[in-house]
């Protein structure tokens, strides 16, 4: 019995092992082929507490943007996206 619970757990732990590499090739996939269309990966940040901040967007080389306007569907602090710009 305890065989078969043991088993079991190790069968269970090597599955959610291999789900969790997946996501990491996945997501360094994306970034490989957004990189190569010109996009920058970015993050959502909450400044609205500061004197007349409200949501910025940091890129991963720490460069912060302002947006004009932005939706209220990115309008969340640590939200991850894809960003593409010029100056």
């Amino acid at each position: 019995m305890k065989i078969i619970k043991l088993t079991s757990i190790l069968v269970l732990a090597l599955i959610s092992l291999q789900c969790i590499n997946a996501k990491k090739n996945n997501s360094a996939q994306q970034d490989s082929i957004m990189s190569k269309k010109g996009f920058k990966k970015a993050s959502i940040v909450d400044k609205t507490g500061l004197d007349g901040c409200s949501f910025l967007i940091q890129t991963s080389d720490s460069i912060m943007f302002e947006p004009i306007k932005m939706e209220e569907k990115y309008k969340k602090d640590g939200l991850e996206v894809y960003i593409k710009f010029k100056r």
